[in-house]
């Protein structure tokens, strides 16, 4: 039983669960439950999907899932330096803002910025590029080399990747 992943997903969210039955006893931590549920809900989506799979005719729909995921993962944990090492770059090469909300001055935030920049979210006119012109060039030349290695090449790899794996399982 305890060798079965899907038994330690099931353990997760019965342990979420009771979790969030104890917190609501108490009336200061809503915050608390609110995060306990945003957590749950796409658990417990996986578990019906899992479920589900066990009806023939859909299983082949969890095993994509699975197969995609895992082949994602594992190249994902490959590329992880690259992505962390663009954070620290851009945190070391651009100057600190004022404005917090429209690029983090802080590793901490710089971090999941630079992954949603990854997929392809970029906000160029909020990047706090230098005003000094020999800075700003090479600036500018970091940020197009980092769209084009990362959020291109890298993210086409993955895409492939995934394509792959769904021809091999349909």
């Amino acid at each position: 039983w305890i060798s079965r992943k899907k038994n330690w997903l099931q353990v997760v969210i019965l342990a979420l669960s009771i979790s969030f039955v104890i917190l609501t006893r108490f009336p200061d931590s809503c915050r608390e439950g609110r995060h306990l549920i945003g957590f749950l809900v796409p658990l417990m989506n996986f578990e019906i999907l899992y479920e589900l799979g066990y009806e023939p005719s859909l299983a082949k729909y969890i095993v994509l899932f699975k197969k995609v995921s895992k082949t994602f993962t594992k190249y994902a944990i490959v590329y992880i330096s690259f992505i962390l090492s663009c954070a620290f770059s851009f945190f070391i090469m651009l100057p600190p803002t004022t404005d917090e909300e429209a690029y983090p001055n802080g590793l901490k935030h710089l971090i999941p910025k630079i992954i949603v920049m990854f997929i392809g979210e970029q906000e160029f006119m909020n990047i706090p590029f230098s005003s000094i012109p020999r800075f700003l060039v090479f600036e500018y030349m970091f940020f197009i080399l980092f769209i084009f290695f990362f959020v291109i090449i890298l993210m086409n790899l993955l895409n492939a990747l995934a394509v792959e794996d769904t021809k091999k399982m349909l």
